[in-house]
């Protein structure tokens, strides 16, 4: 299952972590400062954006409107690759949602 449009994007995050389904999602494939110029995105994104490079999503929180995702490399933010940014960002910043048929 792969989409892209916001409620679709809620729908995919919130059944799939009811049925602990692995999530993935890829970047944009731009640079920051070009993905800035297009779309809003937050300050805090030069600490865990990397354009055209796959992400785990961790975890959806619907009531709060944010999305955990972890940067496989473990890093970028540092410690450990773990950062939780708001929907609408996660929405600008990355291309689409993935995950497996249930």
């Amino acid at each position: 299952v792969s989409t892209t449009s916001r409620p679709q994007v809620t729908l995919v995050l919130s059944q799939s972590f009811q049925s602990a389904r692995p999530v993935v999602a890829p970047t944009r494939n731009m640079d920051l400062a070009t993905l800035k110029a297009r779309k809003p995105i937050p300050e805090s994104a030069s600490d865990w954006y990397v354009g055209a490079h796959g992400y785990t999503v961790m975890g959806y929180d619907s009531i709060a409107g944010t999305v955990t995702l972890r940067n496989p490399w473990g890093h970028h933010p540092d410690p450990d690759g773990v950062f939780t940014i708001p929907l609408s960002a996660f929405l600008n910043a990355f291309e689409v949602v993935e995950t497996t048929a249930p």
